[in-house]
């Protein structure tokens, strides 16, 4: 789990990468940021597009 200081860190790079790109996902999902239940949608919507 990150620290409190880590936490900019975390925001600047999730504005760099793309939320719907599979890597980010799952980076954040391993760093406690993004629930299972959020990934399962988000994995969801982009095998519907």
């Amino acid at each position: 789990m990150k620290r409190i200081s880590d936490i900019g860190e975390i925001e600047k790079e999730i504005e760099e990468d793309n939320i719907y790109q599979r890597e980010t996902r799952e980076r954040l999902l391993e760093e406690d940021e993004l629930s299972p239940l959020e990934e399962a949608f988000m994995r969801g919507y982009e095998e519907a597009i």
